[in-house]
Formats: structure tokens, C-alpha cells, sequence
């Protein structure tokens, strides 16, 4: 690997037996590392690690891992046809076929019904597991997809240092990032803040910010405080952003913004918890609907599921010509 090329040319790391020490480093110095299950990547050898390829994959040193040298070459090739040849070069263009499943509520289900059909290749599913990043094609042209419902959990500190890496790795290549938001936010319990996690969400919002590729969003389900501004909000430079008309948008989660803002009503409830939900359940269609979100300008339009497709061909058609000057710097000071 070339760290002079890096964000140049595309560079892809193959492990397919032991690579450690400065090789180790040089592999994972690549935008994308794939490693066969039966191979070791350390720096140096550490007893305690008993299968090195699975470890790799669960701490995100590797995006994909393969059953054998050959198919890992296989994945390879698979990711290299998805990236441009340099970063000076338009993304790949193919012939397509239209997706053949009906927009899920998952990640996944997602990113297959309204990308090109068969053309997602999910990266990094064992490392930040509640949330996805995926190369596809979308009518025929790479696009990078990053969702925030793999699962019904919130974003942990992996899942925001893999969405950054991502955004950035897409972003060095000009390929349009499509991010689909549905989240209560970010974790915040006792391990969460003992780790410094704050760290790597603010790493996830420079991610975004920074990025001058075309930036697109669609908030498919719940979208609470900071994730939705990092992640689909104008503060994160998006260029167009979009909400299901079944969305909620608030800078609260509603349970949280009765308590707060409406807690003289459950004075004397018989039973608090439902009538806490049923505030929050009208909290949510009155203040925080797709509906609200628009009307103060916070999304540029409310589409209907079956909908996304052509609205994300049609956007990114309309922001082809994106191009963006900016006052010379060295370079930004991300957290890392």
C-alpha cells in the first residue's frame, strides 16, 4: 500500500494467510481489507486470540471476511468494479435490473429494494452491528448506502466510527452517499461514556459535514436529537434530505419530551405508563410528524415508500454538476 496514493487510487488489502507486523499495518492502511477465515492479521502475535479473521471483522480491521483465498479475491474484484479508477475519474456506470423486493423496515431490506437488484455488497456487518454500510449500484452508478436500523438499537461508538470511516472512504471518490436514518440516537449508558464515545460521534458529524460528494438522506422510520442532525440535518451539509410520511423527527424522543414538557398531565393517572404513551403518541403526530419537519425546513420533501427509488435516481441527477470551493487548509482535525 501507498499512503501517498491513499484517497487517489483505489486500494484494496487481500489477507489470505499471516500478515503481521509492518505488513499488517500496510494491509490495513487500504480503503477496504478482506481476509479469508483461516488467515492471522496482527501486528503482533497476542495468544489470547483465537481466530484472528473473525476478530478482525467484529473490531472492523477487516470489511469482509471469506471462506478461503479464492473467494476472497472474488470479493476483491466485486468491491474494485463499485470504485472509481481515481479519484479524478466518474464512478462506474452499468447496465442494471430493478430491484425485485418490496421496501422492508431493516437495513437491509432497505438498501435491496431500492438499489439496482443484486448490486449491494454490505462491508463491515460484524463491527458496529446497529448499524450498515453497503457499495451498490443505484440506476446503474455507484452509490455508497449507510442505514442506522441494522437493529433496534441505539448508536454505539463502533457503529459511529464505522459510518464516519465509510462516508469518508466515499467522499475520497467522489461516490454519492445515501443514507437512510432511523434511530433513537446515540447510546448513553455507563460503558458508553467510560469509553469517550462522544469522541466518535463527533467524528461521525465531521464525517459528514466535511464531505463534499452529493449527500442525500431518507428518514425511513425514527430520527431523534444529534442523529439527525449528523446525520441527515442541514447542520451536516446534506444536499437533499427526505422523510417517509410515516416519520418521526424530533429533538426529543416523545416519551422523553412529555416528561419535560408535559408532566403536569400525569399528575393522578391510574395507569402512568399508558397514559405517558398515549402524550407521547399525540406529542409525536402533532409536533414531530414528516408533516411538522417540512414546514420548518428541516426535510425537503415527504415521499411515500415506494417512492424512494425514483426520488434518490432523480436527486442525484439533479445534483451532478455538485461542485464545491473551499478556502485553503492543510487539513481538518478530525477526531480520531
Amino acid at each position: 500500500m501507498d499512503f501517498y496514493l491513499s484517497g487517489v487510487v483505489p486500494q484494496i488489502a487481500v489477507v489470505a494467510g499471516t500478515c503481521a507486523g509492518c505488513a499488517a499495518m500496510l494491509a490495513e492502511s487500504a480503503d477496504f481489507t478482506v481476509i479469508a477465515k483461516d488467515a492471522e492479521l496482527y501486528v503482533a502475535p497476542n495468544a489470547n486470540i483465537k481466530n484472528s479473521a473473525e476478530n478482525a471483522a467484529e473490531n472492523g480491521t477487516a470489511a469482509v471476511v471469506c471462506e478461503d483465498d479464492k473467494a476472497a479475491v472474488e470479493a476483491a474484484k466485486n468491491i474494485l468494479t463499485k470504485l472509481p479508477q481515481n479519484n479524478l475519474s466518474p464512478v462506474p456506470m452499468y447496465e442494471f435490473a430493478d430491484p425485485t423486493e418490496a421496501v422492508g423496515d431493516d437495513a437491509d431490506g432497505i438498501a435491496k429494494a431500492v438499489c439496482d437488484g443484486n448490486s449491494v455488497t454490505e462491508l463491515n456487518a460484524e463491527y458496529g452491528k446497529a448499524s450498515y454500510t453497503a457499495l451498490a449500484t443505484l440506476g446503474g452508478a455507484t452509490v455508497g448506502v449507510a442505514a442506522t436500523n441494522k437493529t433496534g438499537d441505539k448508536l454505539t461508538s463502533a457503529d459511529c466510527s464505522k459510518i464516519a470511516r465509510f462516508v469518508r472512504t466515499c467522499d475520497a471518490y467522489a461516490i454519492p452517499v445515501v443514507t437512510f436514518v432511523d434511530t433513537e440516537g446515540f447510546k448513553a449508558d455507563d460503558e458508553t461514556e467510560a469509553y469517550g464515545a462522544v469522541k466518535d460521534m463527533a467524528k461521525l458529524c465531521h464525517a459528514y459535514a466535511e464531505a463534499t460528494t452529493i449527500k442525500l438522506a431518507v428518514v425511513t422510520g425514527k430520527a431523534y436529537g444529534p442523529a439527525f442532525i449528523a446525520l441527515a440535518g442541514k447542520g451536516s451539509n446534506a444536499d437533499l434530505s427526505f422523510a417517509l410520511d410515516t416519520a418521526v423527527i424530533s429533538a426529543l424522543a416523545p416519551v422523553t419530551a412529555v416528561e419535560f414538557l408535559q408532566h403536569d398531565e400525569l399528575k393522578g393517572a391510574a395507569d402512568l405508563t399508558a397514559a405517558r404513551n398515549a402524550l407521547a403518541d399525540k406529542f409525536a403526530k402533532e409536533n414531530a410528524s414528516s408533516a411538522v419537519a417540512a414546514k420548518n425546513g428541516c426535510v425537503d420533501g415527504i415521499i411515500a415508500k415506494n417512492e424512494i427509488r425514483q426520488t434518490l435516481m432523480d436527486s442525484i441527477e439533479v445534483m451532478a454538476g455538485k461542485r464545491i470551493s473551499r478556502l485553503p487548509k492543510k487539513h481538518s482535525n478530525i477526531q480520531l
